[in-house]
């Protein structure tokens, strides 16, 4: 009886302490992400990679992936990989936290990249949907990058939706809210200035003033 009882008063210790372990792993891979993104703009003439390189179609095995690969040379030296590369979601490029309730593996490892503000696809046709430039980021330490999904879209049909950042005001009754909160009530993101922090979901959620979208926003 005593066993039992000291037990249940160690087992939330024990748990958060788990989730704090995860929480620094994932801040570890972020901050690999930081380190590639940045090397990648230096050879690529200060270009961010983008979220999508095909046609924009969910059947595009790109969809939602195409920043992993072209951010996964820097990550994986000397491998030759696709889109379609298991590696692109697992070690760096997946959260210890994230647990996939879609049953669609090619959106594995619960990390996103903004592509609302910071690129969706090139041949898209609006041009504010293209890859961004860093030099065009107005406050980069205050514009975010790559960061934690939101973990609640479930079905395979939108099962992309696990592997995006989404801004703060995007609007889905099935992604409600868009921001998620895995780590502690928040997500850890890598910013445009390369840095890599926790921030709590709501006020991701707020941004700044009338700017719901704050801290997505390229230019502000």
């Amino acid at each position: 009886m005593i066993i039992a009882i000291l037990a249940s008063m160690l087992l939330p210790a024990l748990n958060k302490a788990r989730e704090k372990a995860k929480a620094i792993k994932c801040v570890g891979n972020q901050k690999q992400f930081g380190t590639a993104t940045a090397m990648y703009l230096q050879d690529n003439e200060n270009w961010f990679p983008i979220d999508t390189g095909g046609a924009g179609a969910t059947a595009d095995p790109d969809y939602a992936v195409q920043w992993r690969f072209e951010l996964s040379p820097y990550i994986y030296s000397g491998k030759d990989l696709d889109v379609s590369s298991a590696e692109l979601r697992e070690g760096a490029f997946k959260c210890p936290s994230f647990e996939n309730s879609s049953g669609d593996s090619l959106y594995d490892g619960g990390y996103g990249w903004n592509y609302a503000y910071m690129g969706f696809r090139d041949s898209h046709s609006s041009a504010s949907y293209h890859r961004a430039n860093s030099v065009k980021v107005s406050r980069p330490s205050e514009t975010a990058i790559i960061g934690d999904t939101a973990d609640w879209y479930g079905t395979s049909t939108y099962a992309y939706r696990l592997a995006r950042l989404y801004e703060a005001a995007y609007s889905s009754s099935t992604l409600n809210p868009p921001v998620g909160n895995r780590h502690n009530n928040g997500i850890n993101l890598v910013w445009a200035d390369m840095h890599v922090s926790w921030m709590l979901q709501t006020a991701l959620l707020n941004g700044v003033g009338a700017d719901k979208d704050w801290y997505y926003m390229k230019t502000k």
